[in-house]
C-alpha cells in the first residue's frame, strides 16, 4: 500500500545543476526503489554568442523539469560553508544562537544573507560537551540573482546549496581508507574551492584566489625571442594550456610555432606555485585545529583539474598523493548515462548537487521553502484523495459485479414470487419485499457526483452513509477564502443529486479548517 501511494507523491527525477562562469553542467538522476540512478549528464559552454540564459535553456531541452526536483549550486566568492561549535541547547534555540555566533565566522553581513545549518554531532571542547554545526551562508543579492536566472529559464528549484556540500556528498560515496583526512579542490574559471574531510565530516572550506583562468592569463604574458616579441592571444593561450599543460620536458621545442616548452613552464610555474602555497596554508590551519593531523590525499575536481602536469606538480610541492577525480565512484550509473566525451571531473559538482539531501542545508529563501512545503503537502493530499477514490472505485466495481449477480438472483426470486402469488395470493409481507427491491444502493452515482463537485483546496477524509443520510468529513487546505471554497462545494452538491446539505460542524485546526456536512440523496 505504501509503495502504491508513493507513486502518486514523488517526482520521478532529481537534477543537479551547476551554473559556472564559463559553462553549465547538468546531472539527471532517476528515483529508484534502491536509491538514485544517474541517467544523463550534459555540459555546455557559455560564449559571447550564447549567454548564460540561452545556454541554460539549451541544456534543459528534452529534460523533464516539471517531473524533477532541481538542486542548483550557487558559485560565488561570497558563498561559504563552515564548521561551527556552539554550547548545547534545545534545537529550537539553535537558529537564533547561530545568527549571533555567525558574525565571528563569516566576513559578510548576516542580516543581508541567507543562512542555514545542520547538526553534525557532539564534540568535546576542554572536557565540555558541545554541539557541532555545519553552516552555509550566501548574500541575499546573489541568491536573488541566481533565482532570477533560473526563473527566466522556467526552473523552480527545490534547493540551492554551496558547491562544497556537493563535493562533500560525492566524497562520502567514495570508498576512503579509515582514518584518512581527504582534501578536495575544485579549480574553477575565476576561483578555486577547497574542502577537507576529517572522520567523514566536513572540517574546512576555503576559497583559494587561484583559478584556471590565471594559467591562461600567465600564458599571455609577453616574451622576447630571437624573432622578436611574442604574445599569445587569449584563444591561443587557452589552446596551448589545454593541449600541453605544465611541460615535464623543457627545451627549445616550439609549441604551435609560438612558444617553447621552457618558456611555457616559466610562465605557468609561478601560478602553480601560488596554488600550492594556498593549499599548504589551508593544510597548516587544519593541522593547528586538529592536533597536528596531516592531510593524506588531495583530489582535484573541475575543468582546471584537467591541466596536464598539474597533479604531478602539486604532488611534488605538497609531498602527498594527488589524483584527478575521474570516476563517479559509489554512484549508480545507467548504461549510456556518461559517454567518452564527458570529462567526469567537470560534471562532478553537478552530480554531487543531485545526490545532496536539501532537507539539511538549503539556501532557498524562507518563503520559497514554505511555498514548496505547502505545494508538496497539497500535492500529497490531492494524490492521496485521487488514490483513495481510485481504490474506492475499484472496490465499488467489485461491488457492482456482485450487485449484478444479486440482481439476477432477485429476478429469479421475482419469477418464483409471481408463481406463489398466483397460487397463494399476495400477503402484506410482500409489500416490504417490494420496498427493499425499490431501494437498491447506487454508490457509483454518489461517488461520481462527489468527485465532480470537489473544488481545489478541499480534501475529503471520510464518507458515511446510513438511513438515507450521507455524512462527509474533510478539511480546507488553504486559509485563503476558506468560507467561499466551502460555500461553492455545498452549492455544487445541491445542484446535483443531493438535497438539504447542511453544516454539522466546522473547526479550526493548526494547519487547516475541518468540517462535517450532512445531506440526503434524491
Amino acid at each position: 500500500m505504501r509503495a502504491f501511494f508513493s507513486r502518486f507523491l514523488k517526482k520521478k527525477y532529481v537534477i543537479g545543476l551547476d551554473i559556472g562562469t564559463a559553462s553549465i553542467k547538468l546531472a539527471q538522476f532517476s528515483k529508484q526503489d534502491d536509491g538514485l540512478s544517474l541517467i544523463k549528464v550534459k555540459f555546455i559552454e557559455i560564449t559571447k554568442a550564447q549567454d548564460a540564459l540561452l545556454s541554460l535553456k539549451e541544456i534543459c531541452r528534452e529534460v523533464d523539469l516539471k517531473g524533477s526536483e532541481v538542486i542548483a549550486l550557487v558559485n560565488s566568492r561570497e558563498a561559504m560553508v563552515k564548521r561551527i561549535v556552539v554550547p548545547r541547547m534545545p534545537d529550537s534555540e539553535l537558529k537564533e544562537a547561530l545568527c549571533l555566533e555567525a558574525k565571528n565566522y563569516f566576513p559578510v553581513s548576516i542580516a543581508d544573507s541567507a543562512l542555514d545549518f545542520e547538526i553534525t554531532g557532539d564534540v568535546l571542547e576542554k572536557g565540555i560537551k558541545k554541539t557541532e554545526l555545519l553552516a552555509a551562508v550566501c548574500p541575499n543579492a546573489l541568491i536573488r540573482e541566481h533565482l532570477h536566472l533560473l526563473s527566466q529559464a522556467g526552473i523552480k528549484p527545490a534547493g540551492i546549496i554551496h558547491p562544497g556540500l556537493a563535493l562533500y556528498a560525492l566524497l562520502r560515496l567514495k570508498k576512503l581508507k579509515d582514518g584518512r583526512n581527504i582534501a578536495a579542490l575544485a579549480i574553477g574559471k575565476t576561483f578555486s574551492e577547497l574542502i577537507i574531510i576529517k572522520d567523514e565530516r566536513l572540517a574546512l572550506n576555503r576559497k583559494l584566489p587561484v583559478s584556471g583562468d590565471d594559467f591562461t592569463k600567465a600564458a599571455m604574458s609577453p616574451l622576447s625571442s630571437l624573432s622578436g616579441k611574442i604574445q599569445l592571444t587569449y584563444e591561443e593561450a587557452e589552446k596551448i594550456k589545454r593541449d600541453y599543460g605544465i611541460p615535464e620536458q623543457l627545451g627549445a621545442q616550439l609549441l604551435e610555432n609560438k612558444i617553447s616548452t621552457a618558456q611555457l613552464f616559466s610562465l605557468f610555474r609561478p601560478v602553480a606555485e601560488k596554488l600550492a602555497q594556498e593549499i599548504e596554508r589551508s593544510f597548516d590551519y587544519h593541522r593547528q585545529e586538529n592536533q597536528g593531523e596531516r592531510v593524506d590525499k588531495l583530489i582535484l575536481f573541475g575543468a582546471g583539474a584537467q591541466l596536464k602536469g598539474l597533479a604531478r606538480f602539486l604532488s611534488g610541492e605538497l609531498g602527498l598523493e594527488v589524483e584527478i577525480y575521474n570516476a563517479l565512484e559509489g554512484v549508480n550509473l545507467r548504461e549510456g548515462a556518461v559517454n567518452e566525451t564527458v570529462v567526469i571531473s567537470s560534471i562532478a559538482e553537478a552530480a554531487g548537487a543531485g545526490i545532496t539531501n536539501v532537507k539539511g542545508i538549503n539556501l532557498l529563501p524562507l518563503e520559497m521553502k514554505q511555498e514548496a512545503k505547502n505545494l508538496a503537502k497539497g500535492a500529497a493530499l490531492k494524490a492521496l484523495v485521487s488514490a483513495g477514490l481510485t481504490l474506492m472505485i475499484l472496490v465499488f466495481i467489485g461491488m457492482r459485479i456482485r450487485l449484478d449477480i444479486l440482481n439476477k438472483t432477485i429476478k429469479s426470486a421475482e419469477f418464483e414470487l409471481e408463481a406463489l402469488k398466483r397460487q397463494f395470493g399476495a400477503p402484506q409481507d410482500w409489500v416490504l419485499i417490494n420496498k427493499i427491491l425499490m431501494h437498491q444502493p447506487y454508490y457509483e452515482d454518489v461517488l461520481k457526483e462527489i468527485s465532480s463537485s470537489i473544488p481545489n483546496g478541499i480534501c475529503l477524509k471520510e464518507m458515511k452513509m446510513a438511513n438515507g443520510s450521507l455524512t462527509l468529513t474533510g478539511s480546507i487546505l488553504s486559509s485563503d477564502k476558506s468560507e467561499s471554497r466551502l460555500s461553492d462545494f455545498i452549492h455544487s452538491l445541491e445542484s446535483g443529486i443531493f438535497k438539504n446539505v447542511r453544516f454539522v460542524k466546522i473547526e479550526d485546526r493548526e494547519s487547516a479548517k475541518e468540517f462535517e456536512l450532512q445531506m440526503e440523496t434524491e
